[in-house]
């Protein structure tokens, strides 16, 4: 991308380094310090004292792990204990134990969603953390939608903060999933990975249209540091100088909904960038 000058849109890598390799790179998803950072915030504002993390052993977990213990040490929370789970593990309940003895007023948690988010809240539920004062917390990947029908009730009330849940109110979301639903069918249900792809290509598609079909690389990068969306089904959004998507944070909590669990939106936390980028800044290269 840097040495042949052609910009890049990802939209699903959530480690904050990636918009700093390039400056023909722009992010349209998130980053795991703007998903766990102001969790750690909110956090400490619960009254919560002591706290442990427990992530998946790769680069956005050592971020979100990072930047939850940031943001809840500053409120003036206390790290008990923290724990990395190499990717390939299958057996979490000896970790999760250890959590259970270590008796923390909340849990961060994170891992890369899918089969592995059931697999760690099952395992939560196996040791009984679940069903105790422990509260577990995370970015939404720890609920990804598609998975809470395989998690059961034991994600009933884990909270989470993301950019996106198919079930919010908004108007510009409801008619994004009556469209995808007539295209995908009645139960398929478009998760935040979902959403980061249809935001990506409605940039992709604004910036062809702005040239006139004929792309070129440094009009196009002007062009997508500063595009924006005030009606995206996540709320509204910008890609900012830095490359990477301003937008709404949702506190969500998993409740029941017409017999089936969902990612409520309990509220808007704030309005943000990369906050890794704000203590760290760097231009790209």
């Amino acid at each position: 991308t840097k040495q042949a000058s052609v910009p890049f849109v990802t939209m699903t890598a959530g480690g904050s380094a990636v918009t700093l390799q390039s400056r023909y790179v722009v992010r349209t998803g998130w980053t795991l310090w703007q998903t766990s950072y102001p969790l750690g915030v909110w956090a400490a504002k619960q009254g919560w004292k002591n706290a442990y993390t427990v992530v998946s052993d790769f680069a956005p977990g050592h971020d979100g792990e990072a930047a939850f213990i940031k943001g809840f040490t500053e409120g003036g929370g206390n790290i008990i204990g923290s724990v990395r789970i190499a990717l390939k593990t299958t057996d979490y309940l000896p970790y999760f134990q250890k959590v259970k003895d270590a008796n923390p007023d909340v849990v961060y948690v994170f891992n890369p969603g899918g089969p592995q988010a059931t697999a760690f809240m099952k395992a939560f539920d196996d040791v009984g953390i679940a069903k105790s004062k422990i509260k577990l917390i995370g970015p939404a990947d720890i609920t990804s939608d598609e998975e809470l029908p395989n998690m059961g009730r034991s994600a009933l009330g884990v909270v989470t903060l993301g950019q996106y849940s198919p079930d919010a109110t908004r108007q510009s979301n409801l008619d994004f999933i009556a469209a995808w639903k007539k295209e995908y069918g009645a139960d398929s249900v478009p998760t935040f990975f979902a959403m980061a792809g249809w935001d990506g290509m409605r940039a992709i598609f604004d910036a062809i249209k702005a040239q006139k079909g004929k792309l070129e690389p440094e009009a196009t990068m002007k062009f997508l540091r500063g595009w924006s969306d005030p009606n995206s089904p996540r709320g509204p959004i910008q890609i900012d100088d830095a490359g990477d998507l301003v937008q709404n944070l949702y506190l969500r909590r998993v409740e029941e909904k017409n017999g089936r669990l969902a990612n409520i939106e309990l509220e808007t936390v704030g309005r943000f960038g990369d906050p890794w980028k704000t203590f760290n800044a760097k231009p790209a290269q």
